[in-house]
């Protein structure tokens, strides 16, 4: 496994055109194996998931991500493509859906760089569009990023 960077920067816009944007950077580990990246990484307490580790599995035209701990949820895209979650919360599942927009994935040995466009429905309900933009970089020797 090779220590990475992550750098995320996401906006959600609701039905209001109100927006949220996110930004935050987290160290993680990278591996490769049969065509697939994956990118482990634990989420940041300040974000209300303090507890829960994301995995990012990242193919030529897919990207899946799957999260583990305090929530847990599985979400699939695909350009062009409507996929369907269980959002798992102490409080109790959520039904997601999304709708994969656009998806432009450039990997690299261990450098990769994804972006999403796309639309998110919650118990079949539109919430929002969304924009997500993660960078993955090798991270030097030195590097005293930490979660």
């Amino acid at each position: 496994m090779e220590k990475v960077i992550l750098k995320v920067e996401g906006s959600q816009t609701d039905a209001l055109g109100e927006t949220t944007n996110i930004k935050f950077m987290s160290e993680g580990q990278y591996y490769y194996k049969d065509g697939t990246g994956y990118v482990l990484y634990n989420e940041m307490d300040s974000r209300g998931m303090e507890g829960t580790k994301t995995l990012l599995k990242i193919a030529d035209n897919t990207v899946r991500l799957v999260r583990k701990g305090k929530v847990a949820h599985e979400q699939f895209f695909s350009y062009g493509e409507k996929s369907d979650s269980n959002y798992r919360t102490p409080f109790g599942d959520i039904k997601i859906t999304v709708y994969t927009k656009k998806l432009a994935i450039d990997k690299g040995l261990i450098s990769s760089s994804i972006h999403i466009i796309y639309d998110m429905s919650i118990d079949d309900a539109w919430q929002s569009n969304n924009e997500l933009h993660v960078e993955i970089t090798a991270a030097d020797k030195t590097s005293e990023y930490l979660n």
